[in-house]
């Protein structure tokens, strides 16, 4: 069984447990909507870090987490999946972790047909995306909370 399995088992095993308790006395619907949100909030601050040295593996590392190919982020396109991973990483690179990197070498990470200023309309889009797209915002904290540099 694998840990994330194995989590969810343990979970809904202590969540049956609780709400049953709980089922015998009055039984709260938010307060169970409460329970389950407290334990994922809690699993998800106990995640592994990840540990990244330049920015090729912070590239990587987010191309997995939104299950896109690397390959796919380094061709030509336009899809949204691939745009998005592009301008993720143009923020999380260059406002996070490699602040003193120049542009243009984060923009080489990505694809040699992409420059500087590809960059810095990721970085844009994303801080003004943040302010509407609560799951960007989520996914953000996520990624932040979870990547360390070496």
């Amino acid at each position: 069984m694998s840990s994330t399995t194995s989590f969810l088992f343990d979970c809904c095993k202590n969540l049956i447990h609780d709400l049953w308790v709980e089922s015998s006395y009055n039984f709260d619907k938010t307060r169970a909507d409460q329970k389950v949100l407290q334990i994922f909030a809690q699993h998800e601050l106990e995640q592994d870090k990840v540990y990244i040295t330049n920015p090729k593996e912070l590239l990587i590392y987010i191309a997995g987490y939104y299950n896109v190919p690397i390959t796919q982020i380094h061709e030509k396109n336009r899809e949204r999946d691939s745009v998005g991973v592009r301008q993720v990483y143009s923020y999380l690179a260059k406002c996070i972790y490699f602040p003193t990197i120049p542009l243009s070498t984060l923009a080489h990470e990505i694809r040699d047909g992409y420059n500087h200023a590809s960059v810095m309309h990721g970085i844009k889009t994303i801080r003004n995306e943040m302010g509407i797209d609560k799951r960007l915002r989520r996914d953000l904290s996520i990624l932040i909370n979870t990547i360390e540099l070496k």
